[in-house]
């Protein structure tokens, strides 16, 4: 089965489900991401970048492929 990369809308879905409770400064704090590029990023307007990507899945203790890849 090939990985392919979800659209945007989708992967914002699934970054504000794992940000869950916590605030979007908690998670700009914890990764060095910007918090306008996090709502970027769970508002579906951008998509990260490979090194946002890794910054994001190590922080939510997943793989960049379960957040990011289907």
């Amino acid at each position: 089965m090939e990985n392919r990369i979800v659209d945007p809308v989708r992967i914002g879905d699934r970054l504000r489900a794992l940000r869950g409770t916590r605030s979007i400064a908690v998670v700009s704090k914890a990764t060095g991401l910007s918090q306008a590029r996090i709502g970027n990023y769970e508002h579906g307007i951008r998509v990260p970048t490979d090194e946002a990507k890794v910054l994001l899945a190590n922080f939510y203790c997943t793989s960049v492929q379960k957040i990011f890849f289907t």
